[in-house]
């Protein structure tokens, strides 16, 4: 059975965007005040770095491009990096001229540790909410991250940019 979904005007969107700009600068202050504190990956370059490396070894011209940065600057972000344990670099057997970046074990296990960190602060905020609210707030991002997927890929979780944006406006292209 299809889920009946309710026309949305543009300025309920308007709306609907406007909270959500002004909640996610003070939930991720939140998060990221413990994370500051308690946890290894303190830095937020890093921790978008060793998230894009979970997903595969990238070149460190690669890495520059996706995440907006010249190549030295990649660079002194690998060293430090890889200084603390978490990203090994391997030369490429076809070119030796090109460095890999991969991310270590110990670096997997210290993301992992801090995406743990901020499950736990930001779950602290939400027991504020009713249930019922935490389930509506559940249903809307998991919707919103849904059309985040569809749409733009993890083109922005990896640094590389927006992807053409078409079919929904107006509510086109929107599930029925």
């Amino acid at each position: 059975m299809k889920a009946k979904r309710h026309h949305h005007t543009a300025a309920a969107r308007a709306a609907t965007a406007e909270v959500l700009l002004e909640s996610l600068p003070s939930v991720m202050g939140f998060v990221s005040s413990r994370l500051r504190r308690n946890a290894g990956v303190d830095n937020p370059v890093h921790f978008r770095l060793l998230r894009t490396l979970r997903r595969g070894p990238r070149s460190l011209h690669e890495l520059a491009e996706l995440h907006e940065v010249k190549l030295p600057t990649m660079s002194r972000t690998v060293s430090v990096l890889e200084g603390r344990g978490w990203i090994s670099r391997t030369r490429s057997p076809e070119d030796r001229r090109t460095v890999y970046a991969g991310i270590t074990d110990a670096g997997r296990h210290a993301l992992e540790g801090v995406e743990t960190l901020a499950i736990e602060r930001a779950s602290e905020l939400l027991a504020c909410l009713t249930e019922e609210e935490n389930t509506q707030l559940h249903e809307g991002l998991s919707a919103l991250y849904r059309v985040v997927l569809e749409r733009l890929g993890t083109h922005y979780e990896d640094g590389s940019g927006p992807p053409p944006m078409s079919g929904c406006a107006d509510g086109e292209g929107a599930r029925e």
